[in-house]
Parts: C-alpha cells; structure tokens; sequence
C-alpha cells in the first residue's frame, strides 16, 4: 500500500477519487488502472465494503505496486458491509484533494470523465459538477425501469430543490471537499446521492452538469442497486424538504 505524501505541483487544485468496493473482483483491477491512466489523481482512497470475493487482494496488489510520488493510493477495508454512505462517510476525513468525486468499483462509468469534470470545476471555480448520462444521448440504459426511475427522482429533486439538474443518481459528483464536509452527511447507503443533491439545493449551491458516458451492467454481472434503494432516495429527497420547512417554520416563529 502506497502512503506516501504526493506532491501537487505549483498549488494547483488538488482531486481525491473516494471508490466504496463490494464484491468487484471481476473489475476493480481494471478500473483502477483505468483510472490511474485516465485521471492522475492527487490522491485515491479505496474502501473494501466487507467483500467476501478477492476484491481485497487484488486492490492491495495493485496499491502496493504504485510508487508515482504524485499521487497516493490508500486502502481500508470492513470486515463486514457497511453500505456506500458509510463508506465514504468513513473515507471523507482522510481526503486532502481540493475535490472529491465518487468511482464505484465496476466499469459503468469512464474514468476519464472525470478528468473532464474536475478541469471544468477548476477553470469555472464550481463548486459541484455533475457527469450527466441523460445529456449524453449515446449513453446506455441498464433497465428501462431504472432509467425512468432516475428520470423521477431527477424531476422530484428539480421539483423540491430547484437544483435544475438532469441525472440526480449519477454517480459522478465532483464537490467542493470542504462543501462536503461540512454537509456531516447521514446516509449510510445508495441514499448518499440524494442526500448529496438534497444539501446541495438548499446551500444554494449552483451544480454545473457535463455529459458522461454509461456503459450498464445487469444484474446478473453484478450491479447492486434494486427498487428498494429507489424508494428510500424519494423518501431521502422529501425527508430533507420537510426537515428545511419546518426549520423554516420555527424561525419564522421566533
């Protein structure tokens, strides 16, 4: 496990990848080195979530066989599932980037979108961007049912929030790290991203949207998210509305 210190150079912002694994021994070799080709990263902090395959590793063989003095690569590991909020809950204290954004472990997502990403919020000094599959219209689509669910919450959020974005679970958030932070976020699993999105809107903080690409998995190659996750991000966006109109409500009461 590489731990070193990086370098960035001349003060230039800084990014941290954050990567919760569970169960991704089929990928997360090659989306690692994917993502070290693609992105260079100041630093990548990856989180085995409790997997019972040889995840574990095949993320240490890898972290151990990097030596650029740039970048670090740092792993922790559960012995148990903790969830995807609780990973990166768990990880976000030890992020030392400018910018942090979510990989998940598959090959869904192109690591090189993120370079995208980060060079725009760097340039326009944004303090979240968004990768878009919706704006990408050669974007896949897993299941027709999960398309038209993230369209659903995606009009709730915009509806709610009026964050004006088009992918609300889209899994490439790059934010502001000090941002998230102070958002002391709650979730412990897939209701991380509309938590995220929920904070966002009522910071006022404006959230830029670049189109990414999307190459689906089904379930059967592994992917994790089921409807139950969907109710709980609608449950996750209405809770977090009612929570700011009470708030509201009681000062207005003052």
């Amino acid at each position: 496990m590489n731990n070193n210190q990086p370098n960035p150079p001349n003060n230039s912002p800084t990014l941290t990848v954050l990567i919760p694994v569970y169960n991704e021994a089929a990928t997360i070799a090659e989306l690692l080195q994917s993502l070290k080709n693609a992105v260079a990263p100041y630093q990548v902090i990856i989180i085995d979530n409790g997997s019972t395959d040889n995840s574990a590793e095949k993320i240490k063989s890898f972290c151990n066989s990097q030596t650029n003095q740039t970048q670090t690569w740092t792993y922790l590991h559960y012995d148990e599932l903790q969830g995807k909020g609780a990973a990166i809950n768990a990880a976000l204290p030890l992020a030392k980037g400018d910018y942090v954004v979510i990989q998940d472990g598959d090959l869904e997502y192109d690591p090189a979108d993120i370079t995208r990403l980060f060079n725009y919020a760097c340039e326009h000094q944004a303090k979240a961007v968004f990768g878009s599959r919706i704006l990408n219209q050669k974007a896949g689509i897993s299941y027709q049912r999960y398309y038209w669910g993230g369209r659903f919450l995606t009009w709730l959020a915009n509806s709610l929030f009026d964050v004006g974005i088009t992918d609300e679970a889209t899994c490439y958030k790059l934010i502001d790290r000090k941002l998230l932070l102070a958002f002391k976020l709650e979730s412990q699993k897939f209701e991380f991203c509309p938590e995220v999105v929920a904070k966002l809107g009522l910071s006022g903080i404006k959230i830029h949207e670049l189109p990414i690409s999307y190459y689906p998995r089904s379930i059967e190659e592994g992917k994790k998210i089921r409807g139950q996750d969907g109710l709980t991000a609608i449950w996750t966006l209405v809770k977090w509305s009612l929570k700011s109109n009470a708030e509201k409500n009681d000062h207005q009461s003052v």
